[in-house]
């Protein structure tokens, strides 16, 4: 049986968890997709990450935001609250490439091949080259590069100790 992300040293951690592993360095989740995208099928599922965190503070994600935004490799990258665009969710954060963003926001979910064509692959290739480079990024915009990922914090363990 495989480690979870939180009991792996960095290298261990593969590319499609490694956002995950990046912003649990960051604060607790809430809620989680660890795997970005599927590494056996990259076209089936984009490369798209989703999450919250146990902590409501804003300026945490208005922080990540702005470091996400200052991105750019071979592509630049988005961050936004699921009630932002009508997602699936209204409580949930999502870090995709921007041309993925745009492509929700003007066509809806479900729509990035259609629209993208013969573009998809290639999209999606170099959205996932671009994953490391971003998780890079983050560790040095949040001085993280050392840091061990943060366990976890689930909503009714969150609720009881509020009760005590």
């Amino acid at each position: 049986m495989e480690k979870s992300i939180w009991k792996k040293e960095q290298y261990e951690v593969r590319n499609e968890e490694l956002l995950a592993y990046t912003l649990a360095k960051i604060a607790p989740f809430e809620w989680v997709t660890i795997t970005m995208y599927i590494s056996d099928s990259i076209y089936t599922h984009p490369p798209i990450f989703c999450w919250r965190f146990s902590c409501e503070d804003e300026k945490i994600y208005a922080r990540l935001k702005e470091c996400i935004i200052k991105f750019e490799e071979n592509h630049k990258w988005e961050m936004y609250k699921g009630s932002d665009i009508g997602g699936h969710t209204k409580k949930n954060y999502t870090i995709e490439p921007r041309i993925f963003y745009e492509i929700h926001k003007n066509h809806g979910f479900g729509k990035l091949a259609e629209v993208l064509g013969s573009k998809y692959s290639e999209v999606c290739f170099k959205a996932i080259k671009d994953v490391p480079i971003l998780c890079k990024h983050i560790e040095q915009f949040f001085c993280i590069s050392h840091s061990k990922p943060l366990l976890p914090v689930l909503p009714f363990v969150k609720k009881s100790e509020e009760t005590r």
